[in-house]
């Protein structure tokens, strides 16, 4: 039965068409309007983690697979065209939003959470019509809808007049005033979905908050989980590449070097001996060649840079 809802879900989505579009604002900004396209990314995100758990994505996205689809002689209870899909659609993705988060925060913060919403949707132009006169839409006293958005989660639209009866504020609202003060089902959607869209708004900017200072902690810690601040600190300059080839400044000891000339011949007459001895700051060269009668001796001193 998991399965199929799934599916069906996906099906209903692949065919709401666009979502609706936003206006601009005095300064050009296109503010959200009604359940925003936050949240249908969230839902969209959310179908797919149900799908993979479930068994049913394939191809890089959720089956939208029916029994009608599947068997063309089955009896179809409803035809849904774009309007309607859209409707149903929007109800299943608020509901789904909205629970995750009551069921994400606590009372309180929750409670600071509506009344932020509250400003946002006061702020953003949003106007609700159908609003009772009895209604305390302000930023002082969210109390109201506070009432509505846990109502809404617990008798879900189709127990919307159930939920008004259990309701003691909003049944006696009801009850003593007039006919303006009627809060009817589909005037309460409107301001669910917005007051949805907000909450939504604030957990995301929360959650993109937390994972940015979990990629700075991660990066502090290093890949081996110990503090790159702290090793950093004890770590050694790295030499040049030129340090390889100097030699040591307290070195004393010579280095003689013989080097014969090519040839088949070891002959004296066609051997050429260099000696050179090595200094840590000069090398000194000294050649003899035994051909000479004199044998005199040149000395060539290098100075290495």
């Amino acid at each position: 039965l998991a399965k199929k809802t799934i599916m069906l879900i996906e099906a209903i989505r692949l065919r709401i068409g666009t979502i609706e579009s936003k206006r601009k604002g005095k300064n050009g900004i296109k503010p959200e309007q009604g359940i925003g396209a936050r949240v249908h990314q969230w839902n969209k995100n959310h179908l797919v983690q149900w799908s993979k758990s479930l068994n049913v994505f394939d191809d890089g996205k959720p089956m939208s697979t029916t029994v009608a689809s599947i068997n063309p002689d089955a009896v179809s209870a409803a035809f849904l065209d774009k309007k309607n899909c859209k409707a149903v659609y929007m109800q299943i993705a608020q509901q789904t939003r909205l629970r995750s988060l009551f069921l994400k925060y606590e009372e309180d913060e929750l409670a600071r959470m509506v009344t932020k919403a509250v400003k946002n949707v006061m702020h953003g132009g949003d106007v609700w019509e159908g609003q009772p006169s009895w209604w305390k839409a302000s930023s002082e006293s969210t109390d109201d809808d506070h009432d509505l958005l846990s109502g809404v989660l617990q008798f879900g639209y189709g127990g919307f007049d159930q939920m008004l009866k259990e309701n003691d504020h909003f049944c006696n609202e009801i009850q003593n005033g007039k006919s303006d003060t009627r809060l009817y089902r589909a005037m309460a959607q409107k301001r669910v979905n917005c007051m949805t869209r907000e909450l939504s708004g604030m957990d995301d900017s929360t959650e993109a908050l937390r994972l940015l200072n979990e990629r700075k902690n991660n990066e502090n810690r290093g890949v081996g989980g110990t503090d790159r601040s702290s090793t950093s600190r004890g770590s050694s300059i790295q030499v040049g590449i030129n340090a390889f080839f100097m030699p040591k400044a307290n070195s004393t000891t010579e280095n003689v070097i013989e080097i014969n000339s090519d040839g088949d011949s070891v002959d004296d007459s066609d051997s050429v001996a260099v000696v050179g001895v090595v200094s840590p700051k000069r090398k000194e060269v000294e050649s003899t060649d035994d051909s000479d009668a004199s044998s005199k001796r040149r000395k060539t001193q290098i100075d290495l840079k």
